[in-house]
């Protein structure tokens, strides 16, 4: 699945059309970051991210056997010997179906950086109450989720690697939930990292008591 090349004065109605077959109509890190209700908001979610409450690291053995370890497996057949794939090679397509909704691709863009979001699943649309594909995070004033990538893209630009988390956020009508990520770097040039994929699972969190 190829990505059309966004021109910037067109970047905030931009869309993906072509990936409406696969039903899916990059939580940047500040981690006490609070969702708000601009004008990007789904008045259809009235549940959606109010702030994040934990988020730690973990490994790749960590996601072993779920779904999103397939984008990891993925990620490292097409990588070769350049630091990370393309995102010209990163065929979203190839990944399961059920996985694609909880899939982002975001570019890295302009100077100071800003994030541009290529592609936004539709689970993920849900869970932020907001339609991200088109939008820069920081141009567009993108707040709530999304967050959490202001911490972990300058960490994933200098380690060059895939990173893996775990976190717990909280709805706002008071919900708990976790997750996990993985954020799968990109180049275009085989050598700087230009954007990442991100692929998530999202779930109910449930406390043990004792």
């Amino acid at each position: 699945m190829r990505f059309p090349t966004i021109d910037k004065k067109d970047a905030n109605s931009y869309c993906l059309s072509d990936m409406d077959k696969f039903d899916p109509k990059s939580i940047r890190p500040s981690i006490l970051a609070h969702a708000g209700d601009r004008e990007t908001s789904s008045d259809k979610n009235p549940d959606k991210l109010s702030h994040f409450q934990t988020l730690t690291e973990i490994t790749d053995t960590d996601i072993t056997g779920e779904t999103i370890e397939e984008a990891l497996i993925y990620w490292r057949s097409i990588k070769g010997i350049d630091v990370a794939p393309s995102r010209k090679s990163f065929q979203i397509d190839q990944l399961p179906p059920k996985l694609i909704p909880s899939v982002a691709v975001i570019d890295f863009v302009d100077e100071p950086m800003d994030f541009l979001y290529r592609f936004f699943g539709t689970h993920l649309v849900h869970v932020a109450g907001m339609e991200l594909t088109g939008k820069r995070y920081f141009a567009d004033q993108v707040v709530g989720f999304g967050a959490i990538n202001e911490t972990l893209v300058p960490e994933l630009i200098a380690r060059r690697a895939p990173m893996f988390h775990h976190f717990e956020w909280q709805s706002s009508r008071g919900v708990t939930y976790e997750s996990k990520a993985v954020r799968l770097p990109l180049s275009d040039d085989g050598e700087r990292i230009t954007g990442m994929v991100t692929a998530n699972t999202i779930s109910l969190f449930a406390r043990t008591y004792r």
